[in-house]
């Protein structure tokens, strides 16, 4: 996947908590990040990738550490 600018209207338009200004901010981001994402060593954990681009890739790595957070489940709650 190779997201330009303009798709990531669409690819990020049902995450709430991604506004249109934050939007934006990803999009001027978003050639950095992409030349960051290259030729990364498979044995590098995400988070540990994250880590090293926090500086470089501030907003992106906000967005990351929300996403990353997000616990999917498909198993009802117990009570």
């Amino acid at each position: 996947m190779n997201p330009t600018a303009a798709s990531l209207d669409n690819l990020f338009q049902d995450i709430p908590f991604l506004d249109s200004e934050l939007i934006g901010k990803l999009k001027i981001e978003l050639p950095n990040y992409l030349l960051r994402a290259q030729d990364v060593d498979p044995n590098l954990s995400p988070m540990e990738w994250w880590k090293l681009n926090s500086e470089l890739l501030p907003t992106w790595c906000t967005v990351a550490k929300k996403m990353l957070l997000l616990q999917p489940s498909s198993a009802s709650v117990e009570r």
